[in-house]
Order: C-alpha cells, then sequence, then structure tokens
C-alpha cells in the first residue's frame, strides 16, 4: 500500500500528469464512440437537416421541444391529453451552435460527434484541473481531478449527444470561477474581463452557468482575501449583473417551461420548489458522494420518496458532525463545502433525478472529497478512517471498474433501444423490397397491413413513442400513418363499443389516472410504473377540463368527469372516442402486462365491454352486454380477444 501511495505522488509531482489522465479518459470513453443518436438527438438533427429555418432560428430552436406541438399531435406521438399551453423551451445557443456543426458536416457520423463531446468533457477536466491547482496542494489537486475524472455522474452527458451542454457550461463556468479568483488576488482587471465573458459562455451554454453566481459567493465567504466583509460581496455585483440580464432577456425571448411538473421554476412556485428541494437533495448528495445514481428516485412512491429523503439525511448530517474539525479550521474545505451545497439548489428543480445533472455539483464535491479523504486517513481516530475507506473505494477502484462497464453497457443499451423504437415505429408496415415484414415481438407486426393508422390503447409509457417519426426519419424505417394513444396503460380500463365507430373508455371501477396530481392504483412503493408515470406527467400539469375535446385528422376524443357509474354509484370519468375515417383504416394495438409485449386487438361487438387488463391484475376479457349480440361471429371475436389477438 504504501509503495502505491508513493508512486501516486510521484504521479502527481509529475508536470505531465493532467495530459496523462485526460489521455487515460479519452480510452475509458473509448467504447462510447459507437453509440448512435438517440431520443433529443433526433429532433435535434432534423431541425438541422429538414427545417427551412434560417440558421439563427435553429440555434435558437434547438432545445425547444414544444415547437412541433401541433404537428406531434396531429401525428400521435405527443399524446391528445397534452396540455396545449405545454412549453419546454431552453435557451442554449452556444451549445446549439455545436449541434449544427454535427449535424450539417457529419449528420451521418456519429463516431464524429461523440468524438467532439469528448472533447468537451476533457475541457471541463482541465478546467477543473486549474481550479484545483489554484486552491490545493498539488497532491490534493491530483487526487481531486482523479475522482472528478472517474465520477460516473458525468457519463451520460459525455455518451449523450443533447446532453453536451451540461459539459460545455461546467468548462466555461469553470474557468469563470478560476478567472474569478485570479481578479481577486490582484492579479489584474484582465480576469475580471475574462471571468465575465467566460460566465456568459457558460450560461450561453446552458441554464447551469447561474450555478457559477453560487462557487463566487461561497468563495466571498471563504477565501476571498477580504472574505466575510462588503468588498468581498461587492466583488459578485458584476456577475450578478450579467446573470440578471440574461435571465430578463431569457424571459423575454419566451423562453422556460410551463404546464409540466418535469421542471419546477422557483419565479413561479416558491414554495413548491423549496419543498422538491428538501425532498432531491439528499438523493443527489449522496450519489454524488458514494457513487451510486440516484435513478431509483424514480420508482419510489411519493410517500418513500419524503422518507428516503429523510434516511438519506443521516449519513449525511453525520458526515458533516464528523469533518466538523476540518470545515471549523479549513477555509478550502469551507469553500468546496458551500459550492456542493449551493449548486445541489437549482438541480432539485428538474424532476427526472439522476446523476447527469450534477456536472456543475460534482467539481466541487470532489475537491471536497479530496481534502475530507487526506484529513481523515492521516489523522488520529479510527472512526475517520472507517468512513474515509469505503468512500475511497467507492469513488476510485469502483467508480473505475463501473465507468468501464457502463461504458460498454449504454453503447449497447442505446443500440438496443434504437431498435426497438425502430420495431415500433414499423409495426403497421408491410413488407417490401428492402425490409423484410417488419413486428414487435412476434404477436404485432404480421397481422397489420401497410400505412395503417395505428391506435395504442394503452401504452405501458406514452413517452416512449415521443420520437417514433424522428427515429422513421433518420434510421430510413417505416412509421405508421399516424400513431394514437388513447391512454396510459396505468390501471384496468374498460373499454365499451357504443356503435360502429363510437366507443368509451374509462377506468375499471377508478378513476383515469391521466396527470401527476393522480394517484396510481396500487399500494406498492417501491414498483417501475411510478418511473412511468413520472414521463407520462411530462405532458400536463393540471387536471384536464371536463369537456375538453381534441379532434383530430382521424378520431375525435371528448374527456368527461361523469361518463360512466362504478360500485356504489360512484362517478367515473372517462372518453369518448369517435372515429372519423373508415375502421378497416385502424390497427388497434393494446399492451399486455403479462406478457411485456403489445397485442393486436379486435375491438368487441357493438354493446359490449371489453376488460384491459393493468400491471395489478390478471386477465383481459369480454363482457357481453345485457342482450347477447345476434350477429355471426361475435362468440369468436369474443374469444378472440379474450386471447389477446
Amino acid at each position: 500500500m504504501k509503495s502505491l501511495v508513493v508512486i501516486g505522488q510521484k504521479l502527481a509531482a509529475w508536470s505531465g500528469f493532467p495530459l496523462l489522465l485526460l489521455l487515460i479518459m479519452l480510452g475509458i470513453y473509448l467504447p462510447t464512440l459507437n453509440g448512435n443518436l438517440a431520443a433529443d438527438d433526433l429532433a435535434m438533427v432534423h431541425l438541422v437537416q429538414q427545417s427551412d429555418a434560417s440558421f439563427s432560428d435553429k440555434i435558437n430552436n434547438m432545445y425547444n421541444f414544444t415547437a412541433d406541438k401541433t404537428v406531434w399531435m396531429e401525428y400521435g406521438n405527443l399524446p391528445w391529453w397534452s396540455d396545449d399551453q405545454l412549453k419546454i423551451n431552453f435557451w442554449r445557443p452556444l451549445s446549439a451552435a455545436t449541434l449544427w456543426v454535427d449535424y450539417t458536416f457529419w449528420p451521418n457520423q456519429p463516431v464524429l460527434t461523440h468524438i467532439h463531446s469528448t472533447l468537451w468533457f476533457l475541457l471541463m477536466l482541465l478546467a477543473g484541473w486549474m481550479l484545483y491547482k489554484e486552491l490545493l496542494p498539488r497532491k490534493l489537486a491530483a487526487l481531486a481531478l482523479i475522482l472528478l475524472a472517474l465520477d460516473v455522474s458525468l457519463r451520460i452527458p459525455v455518451s449523450w449527444i443533447a446532453n453536451r451542454n451540461a459539459l460545455i457550461s461546467a468548462a466555461f463556468g469553470l474557468f469563470a470561477v478560476y478567472s474569478h479568483i485570479q481578479w481577486r488576488r490582484k492579479q489584474g482587471n484582465r480576469w475580471l474581463i475574462g471571468s465575465l465573458i467566460l460566465l456568459t459562455l457558460s450560461l450561453l451554454g446552458g441554464e447551469s452557468g447561474i450555478t457559477v453566481w453560487i462557487y463566487l459567493f461561497a468563495y466571498a465567504l471563504s477565501l476571498d482575501p477580504q472574505y466575510r466583509r462588503l468588498r468581498a460581496f461587492a466583488a459578485l455585483i458584476p456577475a450578478t449583473a450579467i446573470i440578471i440580464g440574461w435571465r430578463l432577456l431569457y424571459t423575454q425571448l419566451g423562453y422556460g417551461v410551463a404546464e409540466t411538473p418535469l421542471y419546477t421554476d422557483p419565479g413561479a412556485d416558491l414554495i413548491a420548489f423549496v419543498w422538491l428541494l428538501v425532498e432531491r437533495a439528499p438523493y443527489l448528495l449522496f450519489g454524488q458522494l458514494t457513487g451510486i445514481d440516484p435513478l431509483y428516485y424514480k420508482l419510489l412512491s411519493p410517500e418513500w420518496k419524503q422518507l428516503g429523503s429523510i434516511i438519506l439525511l443521516v449519513p449525511l448530517v453525520g458526515l458533516l458532525l464528523l469533518a466538523f474539525r476540518l470545515f471549523k479550521h479549513s477555509p478550502k474545505a469551507q469553500f468546496f463545502l458551500l459550492a456542493t451545497m449551493g449548486a445541489t439548489v437549482p438541480v432539485t428543480a428538474n424532476g427526472l433525478v439522476s446523476g447527469r445533472l450534477l456536472a456543475f455539483v460534482t467539481p466541487a464535491a470532489m475537491g471536497l472529497l479530496a481534502l475530507f479523504l487526506h484529513w481523515a486517513l492521516t489523522e488520529k481516530g479510527w472512526g475517520k478512517k472507517l468512513v474515509a475507506w469505503p468512500l475511497l473505494i467507492c469513488n476510485l477502484p469502483m467508480a473505475l471498474a463501473t465507468l468501464i462497464l457502463l461504458n460498454f453497457y449504454v453503447t449497447v443499451n442505446v443500440e438496443h433501444q434504437v431498435k426497438l423504437v425502430r420495431q415500433l415505429a414499423s409495426q403497421a408496415a408491410g413488407p417490401s423490397e428492402s425490409q423484410s415484414e417488419p413486428q414487435l415481438g412476434s404477436e404485432v407486426g404480421n397481422q397489420l397491413k401497410n400505412n395503417q393508422r395505428v391506435i395504442l390503447l394503452n401504452p405501458s409509457s406514452p413517452y416512449q413513442f415521443l420520437f417514433v417519426p424522428l427515429h422513421s426519419e433518420y434510421f430510413k424505417s417505416y412509421a405508421p400513418l399516424s400513431l394514437r394513444s388513447l391512454l396510459p396503460g396505468h390501471q384496468n380500463l374498460k373499454l365499451q363499443r357504443k356503435a360502429e365507430n363510437q366507443l368509451t373508455i374509462t377506468g375499471d371501477n377508478q378513476p383515469l389516472v391521466m396527470y401527476h396530481g393522480d394517484k396510481l392504483p396500487t399500494n406498492s412503493n417501491l414498483h417501475p410504473l411510478h418511473g412511468k408515470k413520472m414521463f407520462t406527467d411530462t405532458f400536463r400539469d393540471s387536471p384536464i377540463p371536463d369537456g375538453f375535446t381534441r379532434e383530430l385528422s382521424d378520431l375525435k376524443i371528448t374527456y368527461q368527469k361523469a361518463l360512466s357509474s362504478g360500485l356504489n354509484g360512484q362517478q367515473l370519468d372517462g372518453i369518448e372516442v369517435k372515429l372519423l375515417r373508415d375502421q378497416s383504416e385502424f390497427s388497434w394495438v393494446y399492451w399486455d402486462w403479462q406478457s411485456k409485449k403489445y397485442l393486436t386487438l379486435k375491438l368487441p361487438e357493438i354493446g359490449q365491454t371489453l376488460l384491459i387488463n393493468g400491471p395489478f391484475s390478471s386477465k383481459t376479457k369480454v363482457e357481453s352486454p345485457v342482450k347477447p349480440p345476434t350477429k355471426p361471429g361475435a362468440a369468436d371475436a369474443a374469444n378472440t380477444i379474450e386471447e389477446g389477438v
């Protein structure tokens, strides 16, 4: 062990150490270069390649995920119940410009696009090294840089092209902090100008650039030559003015989010934001220090999310108490602690709690961890070492092994997702000269005709169909003429055929689950459906009003609060669906929770009711009306439905 420490100390002292580490990280991330475009990437390449918009419009709308809301709703990949005021529109022109370069000059060469992202990651590491070297002894700076480079939370921003903005914003942001420190240490006003320019670039890379101010505030409180004095805080005025000006322009240009619980704007609902901060921050901080990505957050029920935050607070508070002497006597530890905790605050506004949001938290957290590990392992007392060694193991050897495995896994997983969505996109296509007959599993595809309009009765996650036409366009695969998700498949559903082209759908003696305020019909506090519902909630932040109607080119859907009666006379909400085209033009598909497959569906006879099982029941069946159907073949149709064909 001592020999390893000696080798490490010599490497840290070597002037070529940072370059060596950057080359090693390039090798570790080499497998991600084989990744393809996915999800948001496809919307961006579509904007650049297919749109007639000007260069400035493309740059300013690259992260506008609701610009084509009407078109997407007409096609059906955006569900009909989406709020008309839904807005997810971010202004990230600098990051968008880098994507414009990729999708203009090498749109069909994802390898080059991934290399581009990896270079931004290396630039972020270089910025981190400059900051660490300025604030820490060289050996600790080297340790902090290694911890930063191996941090698993940066894996997705590196490997997912659309998330490149996190790396760009963090790289310029860390350089801005470094320049501010140089200015405060009397290196000249040119450093102030440089800091403000870099801060502006960070903000133009992504909204997370506001975190730079938190770093500067932490510096004023702990390390500034005139710390905790008026002049130290007055030094924040230029950066504050830049951020206020950026925010005013951001709002004036119409950017921001609305009518989605996916993001919480503290300016619009401060109380809700504070509540979510208290709930989500422990997951993010615990994950940052241990390397355990808090993706499990989305699998928890609302009650367990709150309980989990309390449980995770215990080790976090314990760590603070254990290291109290370090924080009391070390201004550097105070700086990194304040920056870590402060940088977590804006991240909690995002409902997709995961490590990929921590690009600004990680540099401060790794500086803090390096200081703590050195203090705990050199001070007397077994208690400190008992905590330090597991943290060291989690963030060095285990992080390295996890990073290598996940880089291979993510490449394979993205390819799998691309193939899956291509199957979903082509399920309604028939055989062609260039492609064998497409199918979904072995159940959907063989019975569907070419150019059909596909109706998904109860998709397990409507969100997964959001990019179907974009996948079809980029990968040159088939797609149905339209794709309609009628209701989320989070519960049992009753479908009743009212007339030849009219039917109603309600929950099975329970209200429909259609927006984030609706509760799942389960007592399970740990279930994947909680995560699926979180993505479904993206499309609406308020209850659907009674009588809300969405008329599209091929069907009309009306929501009614009291569509039918359940047990004990309970009024049940539901939807009324009217087909505006001949029934032969549609292919009906439903998600079978038992087989975990999409199955084709024959509608019941007029007057019959079809019960589609949800994730917490076991049988799909047909209920006959009071008067049995007399049409020949009705019984056969019922049997066919019950078998899921």
